[in-house]
């Protein structure tokens, strides 16, 4: 949006997407279906909600994919939601699961002003798919160890315990 404006007219009011609020990680979708929240929660800011429950799609973490749920909180002009979301969901096999949004001030409270344009507070709910052989060495041991319970929490190039 930002190259198709002239550099002095770039700025939020202008801009589809007027404010960041948060991303709130919920965590990994097990085989039984239940969530694994990581170790180390990250806090969401305006728009928190808590952590997503099944989904419609039913996807769940299997031996060759881990599913990971995540929360998205955006203030955004109303006319361009539909086209962030096509711009989120086309990246990294990532799948709307949840959308609620409620019309903005364009002049908020805070001391926050977006244009003239109407402005939605969107809380957009996510389903993102990794495949385990290139993501399990990053995965926090407890996430892991819940995954995989067979394996534990061995990662690939680590000293096997026991025997």
């Amino acid at each position: 949006a930002a190259a198709k404006l002239p550099p002095k007219e770039v700025n939020v009011s202008t801009m589809p997407v007027k404010r960041l609020e948060s991303i709130r990680l919920g965590g990994y979708v097990t085989a039984a279906g239940t969530v694994v929240p990581f170790p180390m929660a990250v806090t969401a800011g305006a728009g928190e909600k808590s952590p997503p429950g099944s989904s419609f799609t039913g996807r769940k973490s299997d031996t060759q994919f881990d599913v990971v749920r995540f929360t998205l909180s955006v203030l955004v002009d109303e006319r361009e939601l539909l086209k962030l979301i096509d711009a989120v969901t086309r990246q990294n096999f990532y799948q709307l699961v949840g959308v609620e949004f409620t019309l903005v001030e364009s002049n908020d409270a805070a001391g926050y002003m977006y244009g003239e344009a109407p402005v939605v507070r969107a809380v957009l709910d996510f389903e993102g798919y990794f495949a385990r052989k290139l993501f399990k060495e990053l995965m926090p041991e407890p996430v892991l160890k819940e995954l995989t319970p067979a394996e534990g929490a061995q990662k690939p190039g680590a000293p096997r315990r026991g025997k």
